[in-house]
């Protein structure tokens, strides 16, 4: 029955067939989904299903708790990324990526400053000319939110003007850290009286530079690590995301190592898709590979790279735990943002009732008749039977959120972009053999101040900002050399 009449049908098979799903969501088992997507594959598959390789470009989220198996299916997706000899950069906290896939004949490298293998970095071997010290700074310093989003862009204006002078004069990591985050406010007034931080390193400003330091060292610290010889000659992320070397990047940490390298992490994350959408529009492949997204804090350029890498051959791999997680670093709207880019999306066992609601939307919804099925029988001097089905159009989630708070380890729901199914795929464990140690601690001191620095008090509240105060930026090589 649609829209409650009566529907005499003959076989009980006959309303099965008028039960289906009729727009939305579409559910099917795996084994089908596989049919579907075979004749297009590229190469890379998720619980071995083929995807198509025009919806690599589309992004993928992979979402789940700790144990649910997200690892998993990334590496399964590194698997024929690899085999296709296709390019990637990995933030690899663990090392375990590390582990399974270096490559040295390939060129791979190591970037962080703990490990023995890294190479030298320095964030001034990123930049092409001063005007690119204020790209730098806005992936050093995250834009904030509320009250915070101001006095972050007073700490963004600082430190955007201290790279803009390092870069100028050829400094190094050591003599940039000591200007971030050492440098007595006396020092700072001669060597910046001509950019655009003059007016808040006015002494009548001293309690609101104390502030704004105080956001610049939290941020800043980890340059303390860096190799201090390293400069603008140092090796860059960018140079290696726009040429054409097979080199896998790997951003590693261990756990332990999160709090200090988060920013330099996440400012690579950014330098990287800065390199990838200057690249000149192509087919070549490049994976940007981002577990447990929220543990790097705010990536600026994230929704960009997302948003216009499709050309430029970039692939994005997201894994989330959380989107509370995500909105607190990104904002309501930067994290629906982040999610409505990531088209394909592989939902694994995820306990947060929030998190699994939403996803349960991400799904979406499917129209589907509802059947209630009546039958009659009377036998006055013969036998005759009436069976009549009642058909209701309804709306339902695809997926419920319980659903997906109760799936068992390494199962989940793929949803593909487009008009494929949503199915239910259960993932493999892949034994790999181990190609490098996840971590080779470095044998070096931190980067320390030269002199005790000039400390002012923070004042119990934020001072009022300078007036804003235009300047042009210049040099002053005889100043450069002060602090040499």
């Amino acid at each position: 029955m649609v829209g409650g009449l009566l529907v005499p049908l003959g076989r009980p098979e006959d309303v099965a067939a008028q039960a289906a799903t009729l727009r939305g969501a579409e559910l099917a088992d795996a084994r089908k989904l596989q049919r579907l997507t075979k004749k297009s594959a590229g190469g890379i598959t998720i619980a071995n299903i083929p995807i198509p390789a025009n919806l690599e470009t589309l992004h993928f989220l992979i979402s789940g708790s700790t144990g649910a198996g997200k690892t998993v299916a990334i590496h399964e997706i590194l698997d024929g990324a690899a085999s296709r000899g296709d390019r990637a950069l990995i933030a690899d906290i663990g090392g375990l990526a590390l582990e399974k896939y270096y490559d040295e004949s390939r060129g791979d490298i190591i970037i962080n400053p703990l490990d023995a293998r890294s190479v030298e970095w320095s964030p001034l071997a990123e930049m092409r000319a001063a005007h690119d010290a204020e790209r730098i700074a806005r992936a050093i310093v995250p834009e904030g939110h509320g009250s915070g989003k101001e006095w972050n862009a007073y700490a963004r204006t600082f430190v955007s003007s201290v790279f803009e002078y390092a870069f100028k004069n050829q400094l190094n990591n050591e003599k940039l850290a000591e200007l971030l985050l050492f440098s007595q406010n006396s020092e700072l007034r001669k060597l910046f009286a001509a950019y655009p931080i003059r007016a808040m390193l006015d002494e009548s400003n001293d309690k609101m530079l104390a502030s704004v330091r105080g956001i610049v060292s939290a941020y800043c610290a980890p340059f303390r690590l860096l190799h201090p010889e390293a400069d603008a000659r140092a090796f860059s992320i960018r140079r290696i995301a726009e040429d054409n070397s097979k080199r896998w990047i790997y951003l590693t940490a261990r756990d332990d190592q999160i709090q200090a390298l988060r920013t330099l992490i996440s400012a690579m994350i950014d330098i990287c898709t800065v390199g990838i959408l200057s690249r000149n529009p192509g087919d070549a492949r490049f994976w940007l590979v981002l577990d447990e997204l929220a543990t790097f804090g705010q990536v600026s350029g994230l929704a960009d790279f997302l948003t216009k890498s499709r050309k430029y051959g970039g692939r994005a791999i997201v894994g989330i735990q959380s989107t509370a997680q995500l909105r607190d670093i990104y904002g309501r709207d930067g994290a629906q943002t982040l999610l409505s880019c990531l088209s394909n999306a592989l939902i694994l066992r995820t306990v947060d009732a929030e998190t699994s609601e939403e996803l349960s939307r991400l799904i979406g919804e499917r129209q589907i008749y509802r059947e209630n099925l009546s039958q009659s029988e009377a036998s006055r001097g013969h036998l005759s039977q009436t069976r009549s089905v009642q058909l209701r159009l309804e709306k339902e989630r695809a997926i419920l959120p319980s659903q997906i708070q109760n799936l068992p380890d390494r199962t989940g729901y793929l949803s593909l972009a487009g008009d494929f199914p949503v199915a239910r795929v259960s993932l493999e464990i892949r034994q790999r053999p181990s190609r490098a140690q996840s971590y080779l601690p470095a044998n070096r001191d931190p980067i320390a101040p030269r002199a005790a620095a000039e400390q002012s008090p923070p004042p119990s509240q934020p001072a009022s900002p300078p007036r804003a105060e235009p300047a042009q930026a210049g040099e002053s090589r005889e100043s450069a050399r002060s602090i040499e």
